[in-house]
């Protein structure tokens, strides 16, 4: 099984990651344990141990983003479409792919509703709330395109998961 402390190896081990990382990856573990209903155990001393240490070695946090290859896209995509994954971990991969296609900070994700997320033929809709740059109430609108490089329609398939769990 992968555990947090696990996925915190592997962003030391990254050349490229950021010291902002491995805490926006814990929210967004949080996040989908709340929605599924299942415990998530991230706050353990090993885990915030491993997390300081990397942002003492990396320093500060990066503010451009590192782009995916695409073939690391590909894989999840795949993943998100595999019905012999775990729901769980398809549902990671696939809000993954919505924050990267819908170009989205991780907290504009972790402040959106997934009751208000809507499917359509060509793209995927929600609002965020409560954003850096709207307070007012609004929110901003975002959409990811039901586009793939695997050929593989991900942004359904997730979306369903979604909507069995929530």
């Amino acid at each position: 099984s992968v555990t947090f402390c696990r996925y915190v190896r592997y962003l030391i081990a990254v050349k490229d990651c950021g010291p902002s990382i491995p805490d926006a990856v814990r929210t967004g573990f949080i996040w989908v344990g709340r929605r599924l209903g299942f415990p998530v155990s991230v706050d353990s001393p090993l885990a915030q141990a491993m997390m300081d240490n990397l942002v003492l070695e990396k320093g500060q946090a990066r503010r451009t983003a590192i782009p995916f290859a695409i073939t690391h896209l590909i894989l999840i995509e795949e993943g998100v479409c595999n019905k012999q994954l775990p729901q769980p971990l398809r549902l990671i991969g696939w809000w993954v792919l919505t924050l990267t296609y819908g170009t989205l900070r991780s907290n504009d994700a972790l402040h959106t509703c997934p009751d208000l997320l809507e499917l359509h033929g060509s793209f995927m809709g929600g609002e965020s709330w409560r954003t850096k740059v709207d307070r007012a109430g609004r929110g901003t609108k975002w959409t990811v395109i039901r586009s793939s490089f695997s050929g593989k329609d991900w942004v359904a398939d997730g979306f369903h998961i979604l909507r069995e769990i929530v």
